[in-house]
């Protein structure tokens, strides 16, 4: 089963370490990923599920995964550049097989074809794409599968979108394709920060201030969110009325998507179902004679297609569906969920506080909204008043 590595302590903790731990946000990722999704800091956890799942699809044996853990831990920190991990990870996956076919020699031409024809069958032949959403999808996916028109786009969104095409000639959300894909990454990556106009908002031009702590997009804590999309209503001038049309119609939409309430699952589909299970130039790979056998074996491996366009549904036979930890759950210690209440939908009053509230260290929010730390201390200080009124009046 996809993920089955994700049962062992050794590998939660060794992912929550590249999350958390800065020696590894120094991990960037190509200029492709960076441009196209929001993995900033976090590019070796992404890279660290790979390299797993690529060890779970290809190996498979977990009586062996502590080990391979350990080696991971070295070849991260030994390495900065995603290429150097990447074939350190290749070569830790090449010395498994080797043992598994009882090839000592990797030298030779007939060893070389084993392995690649190994690896082939095991990632291609037998392999599978992937899709990333939230478990609030997993009724209609097991009845009706993935449908290629998506999931529906709700209307409130489009709104959303009128409004800031009269300021900004930008919409704010960007109805996607299915995110299909044969890179875990990409699906993971998805699976985080669904619904989709989560991961359409995230990477929005208007976004990509610095200023901007995107994170609160993964740790689902509406409140920050909800102080972005004010900021970026205030920075392309939108007048009161429609920052707090803009503001409650996203609320609306986020508190209809259940999204703290539910969790990040994966869809695996095999690749044989979408006609994917094929490389047309596999014998020119594995005939390559001038080539390392980490680079030909990087030829197999690599994604293909991080976004893969369906031309028809796939259906419920064909999609084994697996539950995923949140990514607080890697974040433990970190973040907490951030319930919807109804002190997050915005009053007019609100609006008029003073944009400088957010970035200071003060209990106020930029929409007025009284901390739940100080919340907290009135009630009691009401306490110690009541507690001596009555005592005096008992006395």
């Amino acid at each position: 089963m996809l993920f089955e590595s994700l049962k062992y302590d050794s590998v939660r903790t060794f992912l929550q370490q590249l999350l958390i731990q800065d020696k590894y946000k120094n991990i960037e990722a190509p200029y492709e990923l960076k441009e196209a999704y929001y993995l900033d800091g976090k590019y070796a956890f992404f890279l660290g599920i790979d390299a797993l799942s690529k060890y779970e699809q290809i190996v498979g044996d977990m009586s062996l995964i502590d080990d391979y853990v350990e080696q991971l831990k070295r070849v991260f920190k030994k390495f900065s550049d995603y290429n150097d991990i990447k074939n350190g990870v290749y070569t830790l996956i090449l010395k498994v097989i080797s043992v598994k076919l009882s090839i000592t020699n990797t030298n030779s031409f007939e060893s070389r074809e084993k392995i690649l024809h190994y690896v082939y069958n095991k990632y291609i032949i037998n392999g599978y794409f992937y899709f990333g959403f939230m478990s609030n999808h997993i009724n209609e996916i097991s009845c009706v599968g993935i449908r290629h028109d998506g999931f529906v786009f709700d209307s409130k969104l489009d709104e959303i979108n009128d409004i800031f095409n009269r300021y900004s000639n930008n919409k704010l959300f960007i109805k996607k394709d299915v995110n299909l894909t044969d890179d875990i990454m990409v699906a993971l990556y998805y699976a985080f920060l669904s619904p989709n106009y989560l991961s359409s908002m995230v990477v929005n031009p208007l976004l990509k201030n610095k200023k901007y702590d995107r994170d609160c997009f993964y740790t689902k804590d509406i409140l920050k969110i909800k102080e972005i999309l004010m900021s970026v209503c205030n920075s392309i001038h939108l007048n009161n009325e429609d920052k707090l049309f803009v503001i409650n119609r996203f609320i609306d939409v986020y508190v209809s998507s259940h999204v703290n309430n539910v969790h990040p699952c994966i869809a695996r589909i095999k690749r044989s179902s979408i006609g994917k299970d094929k490389l047309k130039d596999i014998e020119e790979i594995v005939h390559n004679n001038d080539e390392s056998l980490i680079s030909l074996m990087e030829l197999i491996l690599d994604s293909r297609y991080m976004g893969y366009d369906l031309n028809s549904d796939i259906m419920p036979d064909d999609i084994e569906i697996v539950d995923i930890p949140t990514y607080n759950d890697f974040m433990i210690g970190k973040n907490e969920f951030v319930m919807i209440t109804d002190d997050v939908l915005v009053e007019k009053s609100d609006l008029e506080v003073n944009d400088s509230l957010v970035t200071q260290n003060v209990a106020v929010n930029s929409y007025g909204a009284v901390s739940v730390a100080i919340v907290g201390l009135l009630f009691i200080i009401i306490g110690v008043v009541m507690t001596m009124i009555l005592y005096f009046m008992g006395g």
